[in-house]
């Protein structure tokens, strides 16, 4: 009997050993990765340990949670700039010739520099300028330099328009006699044949208050020269060109108007300026004096609905 327990021991001994040795784990026996239980894990071993599910009441085990994906950093959509519509936002400009034939603005354009050439003659002269008449006509000639060099139609304005574009709104920028005799000789020389020139485009150039103050003045005059229209046509038709290029000019300054969240209004009222005003021109090129008359209220109407949501309130006086 002690012979035959001496012999089961050594064969329990035997096979714990061969257990270890070939990584097996034994009933009863402990794990090696386990407390007591001979060789501990290295570091580098110690995050690719499965661990067991726990036994739950009842003696169930409870499933291991589903792992939970890497999260990423949600993507948030960048914010849009709230404001006033960019110069990307105003409509295309169509063909310059079908709101102002380049004859027409550039007949306009020469009227504007001789004009300034007088007001800056002498001091006395230039005394003589109603208040403001310089920043708004060098404004507006901003531009008509722009349609000129923009324009279909060939004209001698349309290779150096660029260099006329600067020289007028420095111009515009002209605060005393001094400053604005130098201006006008600048405008002069860019506008002679040769002069080099940039870029020119659509853009917000001018000043929209000198714009809107210029649009009555030269309005009064149309309507005056209209009232002559068999002798006076060529100065009407350039009278009207010239509103019809604020209208399209204006556009890009919709940044500047009263209201400019209300930009699509500020397009359509400008679109329907322009288009009056072209009207006009064609009517007067043919002398329909009907026609004119009829586009003529058209253009009225395009101002007054401008106005109705755009125009400054005036202030009531004081009680």
């Amino acid at each position: 009997m002690k012979r035959m327990r001496r012999s089961r021991g050594l064969l329990w001994s035997a096979a714990v050993v061969a257990g270890f040795a070939l990584g097996l784990v034994l009933p009863g026996c402990p794990s090696p990765s386990e407390p007591g239980g001979g060789q501990q894990p290295k570091e580098s071993d110690k995050g690719a340990e499965t661990r067991r599910p726990e036994p739950a009441a009842g003696g169930q085990v409870k499933p291991e949670p589903p792992a939970k994906p890497e999260s990423k950093p949600e993507s948030k959509p960048e914010a849009k700039s709230e404001g006033a519509a960019g110069a990307a936002d105003v409509p295309p400009a169509p063909k310059v010739s079908s709101f102002a034939p380049a004859e027409d603005v550039a007949y306009q354009m020469d009227k504007y520099i001789r004009d300034m050439e007088k007001g800056t003659a002498a001091e006395s002269d230039y005394k003589e300028l109603s208040e403001g008449e310089v920043s708004q006509t060098g404004s507006t000639m901003v531009l008509l330099a722009v349609a000129l060099g923009l324009s279909d139609q060939d004209n001698k304005y349309k290779a150096q328009a660029g260099a006329l574009v600067a020289a007028c709104q420095k111009l515009a920028a002209a605060k005393d006699y001094a400053a604005t005799k130098k201006a006008v000789a600048g405008v002069v020389a860019a506008a002679k044949e040769g002069q080099p020139s940039g870029e020119v485009k659509w853009a917000r150039l001018a000043d929209l208050k000198d714009l809107m103050k210029q649009v009555p003045r030269v309005n009064t005059k149309l309507k005056s020269n209209l009232n002559h229209l068999g002798t006076k046509a060529k100065e009407a038709a350039a009278n009207v060109a010239t509103l019809a290029v604020i209208a399209q000019g204006a556009m890009a300054d919709v940044a500047d108007t009263r209201k400019p969240a209300e930009s699509q209004k500020w397009f359509v009222f400008s679109t329907e300026m322009r288009e009056a005003a072209a009207a006009v021109n064609a009517s007067i090129r043919v002398k329909n004096q009907k026609a004119v008359e009829e586009s003529m209220d058209r253009l009225q109407k395009s101002c007054d609905d401008c106005h109705a949501v755009f125009k400054e309130e005036e202030k009531k006086p004081d009680k």
